[in-house]
């Protein structure tokens, strides 16, 4: 009954850390397949020289969203505009672009060529860095998957971080507090430390029995206290 009740408790954390990184990857394969499908409506847009209206409103009604899931990789730290003296701090790509794009189109003069494929130029390539750099976390984590020791330590990390991630649910402590925690160093050892005598423990109490494997540590604990 012991040796089943290790077994189940071994199981659930393998599948926590599983599922946990499977769902990660179903997550940054959904934010490609958008960031993906901006591009698409945005060279739509491009193509017909601003003509196309259904594909600029797709565009603005997602360009928060896009904005957002890029974070810092969808701001300049400084932007002049073609032809500008005028230089913006911390320029939002995605929000700011899209309506002087639009605007190159409605002026419709010799510049404004442009000006616009300048504009189109930018935000496409913002978002293909952007899909870079989640394409390799996609890697990252498929390298993950195949490797059923880090379910293990993933599951470890998950049920270290549950009672405060519960607090943060409750406003008890903030987000920020939380993502403090555990992206820390000393979090992270933990967690890595615990997974180690976690996995061996329960590979020990399954071949030997609980009851022999304490038998066992017992001397072994009296020595180190």
């Amino acid at each position: 009954m012991e040796r089943f009740i290790t077994l189940a408790c071994l199981f659930i954390v393998f599948a926590i850390g599983f599922l946990n990184l499977l769902s990660k990857l179903k997550k940054i394969r959904k934010k490609v397949d958008f960031a993906n499908e901006f591009i698409e409506n945005l060279f739509q847009y491009v193509g017909s020289h601003g003509r196309d209206g259904e594909a600029y409103t797709w565009l603005i009604h997602r360009s928060s969203k896009m904005q957002s899931q890029m974070g810092s990789m969808g701001r300049l730290a400084s932007f002049s505009p073609p032809y500008s003296r005028v230089r913006y701090e911390n320029y939002e790509i995605i929000v700011n672009l899209l309506p002087s794009l639009r605007q190159s189109f409605v002026d419709r003069i010799s510049v404004s060529d442009t000006l616009s494929d300048s504009y189109a130029a930018t935000i496409h390539e913002s978002i293909l860095r952007y899909i870079g750099i989640l394409d390799d976390n996609s890697e990252s984590i498929s390298e993950k998957i195949r490797n059923p020791f880090i379910w293990f330590t993933t599951g470890v990390s998950i049920l270290f971080i549950l009672p405060v991630q519960i607090l943060s649910w409750f406003g008890i402590i903030g987000k920020s507090v939380l993502i403090f925690l555990t992206s820390s160093y000393i979090f992270r050892l933990i967690v890595g430390i615990s997974s180690l005598i976690g996995f061996f423990s329960a590979i020990v109490g399954l071949v030997t029995g609980w009851d022999q494997f304490m038998a066992l540590m017992k001397p072994i604990v009296s020595k180190i206290i």
